[in-house]
């Protein structure tokens, strides 16, 4: 009885996949392929998967560090807005000069994060400068990005423009691109 139940299943998973019929789109399950080469159609996709990437960079430095507790998450992060003012590559982004032969692109974006202290918990309202290069050879990279924190309902601001290339969020980004450029990423709509 089981070699039956094992024949005929096999049978079923030795058929070629097919690709989905338009009526088989939004039917729960994950379309992978490959990773979009356009600016626009690729950060819907990265900005609906961003909270869940750099939350687990926040949870794989509390591992790697017990005595540095980092106490916050990314709730939410908002739409781009790709039709930011034009890039001047006469004058490039603090730390990281650009080539002007590049293919830098700019988007902007909003995080809303939670920090936890000692007398509770304060809502902050991070907006993101990235720019982003599109490579023959690894896909999109991460070339620099600035942020600018406020508190959020309020709006009042917190900090000046500060280089985030590295932060969190930056991290988050990276390790997206490099699972979309893998074929792991669910490129379904968001």
């Amino acid at each position: 009885l089981m070699a039956a139940l094992l024949l005929s299943h096999g049978a079923a998973w030795a058929q070629p996949a097919s690709e989905p019929t338009p009526s088989e789109v939004g039917d729960g399950l994950r379309h992978t392929g490959q990773c979009p080469a356009d600016l626009e159609a690729l950060m819907p996709l990265l900005l609906r998967d961003l909270p869940s990437y750099a939350n687990r960079v926040i949870q794989r430095a509390r591992v790697r560090d017990r005595s540095a507790d980092i106490s916050g998450y990314i709730l939410l992060s908002s739409p781009p807005d790709i039709d930011a003012p034009p890039f001047d590559p006469d004058n490039p982004p603090p730390l990281n000069p650009i080539d002007p032969e590049s293919t830098v692109q700019q988007v902007f974006f909003t995080t809303l994060e939670r920090q936890y202290g000692l007398s509770g918990f304060a809502q902050i309202q991070a907006h993101h400068q990235l720019f982003l290069t599109l490579t023959e050879t690894v896909g999109w990279q991460v070339v620099f990005m600035q942020t600018i924190l406020d508190e959020y309902p309020s709006g009042a601001l917190l900090s000046e423009p500060r280089d985030n290339t590295y932060g969190v969020v930056a991290q988050g980004i990276e390790l997206w691109l490099r699972d979309c450029q893998a074929g792991a990423i669910d490129l379904s709509p968001p």
